[in-house]
């Protein structure tokens, strides 16, 4: 062995200690074998793992092509560097003419060309692993002396040295980006619930770290149908997002042994006995490898982690088998926490709409007890308006009935004492100074104007009472076709001693058809609504009333005052139960309320108030004729 051979490895060494990954072994190699030996073609085979059932074949110089192709992948079983990694010993053959070599070629196996006239391979050995081996081709035959294959041994442990270090350190470097992807998938777990974006990371990153063509996670159903529910794809493979497998395709087998914790790596779906239907699924995704891992939520199958090779089959490692499993437990828990904080939102929501329902049954409660009081009040005073109504129309009647007699025995008694009088001129003094007394010719004169008097009064009395009675109408407990004029006057009768303190009444009434309702529940709204235009109006306003016929079966009411008016921010508050703007003390703030209730849900009508500061309030009743609610407020 020459001196400068031996400098010359001596330098190719130094150099092969300062590479880090193998790009840069490939380059220095390339650059100095060259220098070394005689060859026309060199690649490197590397096995990372002793376990591996393939190996990587990198090119490191070829005369015949001045860019090298791309590193590729072969079975452990192919080619003359595979035999060299599976029996771990070199290979010198001078001459491949020669029948005595027993060797056949292939154009282009693993990288070895059928033109070759001699192989030089040499087994990468790191005490008893096998890393890889370098493998050297010649177009012409060589002898391969001792020198040369001392040299050649040297050179061997010099790279495998090397080949070692940069794969252990690619290990350390694959198992941190592992468990860097490992933390933050845990740490996306903690720190979010969102189930969406923790699948859409995990897919991405293992994308990225096993270098494959697309990662997908594959939701079941309850009937073990599913689809593609996350996904990350390169170009230009197709994208299997919202793909589902033919029906029953799962069902038949392959889901119960997932469902059992069952892992398969697929290196060729095309020699590993898949169900037609299962291939064919594959095959319009172009998917030509995969790695399957379930996703167990307890013992409930919620779904697969799949990795899928496009390009080519692919040997998968034992390494991508567990990172998809160490991920897929990880994504279990991310569903069992976000399913978990669904679980507890909606009995949070649920619990939220429930309090809701009971605070707006207690408020509904409180208010239909507050209404019932008020409606009760209303009833009382009924009752009372009634009873004093038929009491005082007892005696009224037996006053008004008596007045003609009375008046017809006043004027026969007049009439004999008119006659005294003609008879008798000379009174005796006594009787004359009782007559000037009693000032018995202007009795005789007023008493006819008294009897008139009395006569109206127990008119206006009688009047008084019917209206009382047609406003209380507690008889009329039915439904029934009314007037609603009727009502008006009456509560304007009942009103009429606050219009005499000054205020102005305008009424504009149109002809109106009798309308079927409950009177006095109308009558209580008409009142009502009447003495609050007249508590807005003043004793010096003004409050009208105007009735139309506005369409064929609806009639309208409405009842303005010229007030200080509403407030547009409160109107919408103004039937609401309690809400009053009067002082404490001066409403209860149901009055309106009961309006309402009374119009809208009694009657299927509709109540409206029209307001601007400063130009008072109309406050709008519209009824149908013919109402079809089916029972009073």
């Amino acid at each position: 062995m020459s001196s400068e051979s031996l400098w010359l490895l001596a330098e190719l060494a130094s150099e092969l200690s300062t590479a880090t990954d193998l790009s840069a072994l490939q380059h220095i190699l390339g650059r100095k074998l060259r220098w070394l030996f005689d060859f026309d073609r060199c690649t490197l085979a590397i096995r990372f793992k002793s376990t591996d059932l393939d190996y990587l074949l990198l090119e490191i110089s070829n005369r015949s092509d001045g860019s090298p192709p791309p590193a590729q992948r072969f079975p452990l079983t192919a080619g003359w560097p595979g035999r060299v990694l599976r029996e771990a010993k070199p290979y010198f053959i001078a001459d491949l003419s020669q029948p005595s070599s027993e060797v056949t070629l292939i154009e282009g196996e693993c990288g070895i060309s059928a033109a070759a006239g001699s192989l030089m391979l040499l087994p990468l050995q790191s005490g008893e692993l096998t890393l890889g081996s370098l493998n050297f081709s010649a177009n012409h035959a060589n002898a391969y002396s001792a020198t040369w294959r001392s040299l050649a041994s040297l050179l061997a442990a010099q790279v495998a040295g090397q080949l070692g270090s940069i794969l252990a350190h690619q290990r350390l470097q694959q198992q941190a980006e592992r468990e860097s992807l490992l933390g933050g998938i845990t740490l996306r777990i903690r720190h979010s619930l969102n189930l969406e974006d923790i699948l859409n990371a995990t897919v991405r990153e293992v994308r990225q770290l096993l270098s494959t063509d697309r990662v997908v996670v594959y939701q079941f159903d309850g009937h073990w149908q599913g689809k593609v529910t996350v996904e990350e794809v390169v170009s230009p493979w197709p994208s299997a997002l919202g793909a589902s497998g033919q029906e029953n395709c799962f069902s038949q087998g392959y889901a119960p042994l997932y469902q059992g914790g069952r892992v398969r790596a697929i290196p060729d779906i095309q020699q590993a006995g898949l169900d037609p239907c299962h291939v064919d699924f594959l095959r319009k995704l172009a998917v030509q490898a995969s790695l399957i891992v379930p996703i167990l939520t307890g013992s409930r199958l919620w779904g697969l982690l799949i990795a899928h090779e496009c390009r080519a089959p692919r040997l998968w490692q034992d390494s991508d088998l567990k990172l998809l499993q160490q991920l897929a437990d990880h994504i279990a828990i991310a569903i069992q926490q976000a399913e978990l904080y669904s679980q507890i939102q909606a009995s949070a929501r649920q619990s939220r709409e429930q309090a809701q329902k009971l605070s707006d049954t207690l408020e509904e409660l409180r208010t239909t007890q507050m209404q019932l009081i008020q409606s009760e009040k209303m009833s009382s005073l009924g009752l009372v308006v009634a009873g004093i109504a038929h009491e005082i129309n007892n005696t009224i009647n037996f006053i008004h009935a008596n007045l003609p007699y009375a008046q017809d025995y006043v004027a026969k008694l007049s009439e004999i004492l008119a006659a005294y009088q003609v008879h008798n001129l000379r009174p005796p003094p006594a009787i004359a100074k009782l007559q000037d007394e009693l000032e018995l010719d202007y009795i005789r004169q007023d008493f006819p104007k008294l009897f008139r008097s009395m006569q109206e009064g127990s008119e206006r009395i009688r009047a008084v009472i019917l209206t009382l009675r047609n406003f209380s109408r507690l008889d009329e407990a039915e439904r029934k076709s009314v007037d609603l004029h009727e009502g008006l006057e009456s509560s304007l009768l009942i009103l009429q001693y606050r219009f005499k303190k000054g205020c102005q009444l305008t009424r504009h009434y149109s002809a109106l058809p009798l309308v079927e309702c409950y009177a006095s529940q109308i009558n209580q709204v008409l009142l009502n609504l009447l003495s609050n235009a007249l508590d807005a109006a003043g004793e010096q306003g003004e409050v009208t009333i105007t009735t139309t016929w506005s369409a064929p079966d609806w009639v309208t009411i409405a009842i303005q005052d010229n007030g200080p008016g509403i407030p547009a921010e409160i109107q919408p508050q103004i039937f609401e139960p309690f809400f009053t703007t009067k002082e404490m003390g001066k409403g209860t703030g149901l009055g309106l309320s009961i309006c309402r209730k009374v119009i809208v849900e009694g009657h299927g009508g509709q109540i409206h108030c029209i307001s601007s500061p400063g130009r008072g309030a109309e406050f709008r009743l519209e009824l149908p004729l013919y109402s079809q609610t089916p029972r009073p407020f």
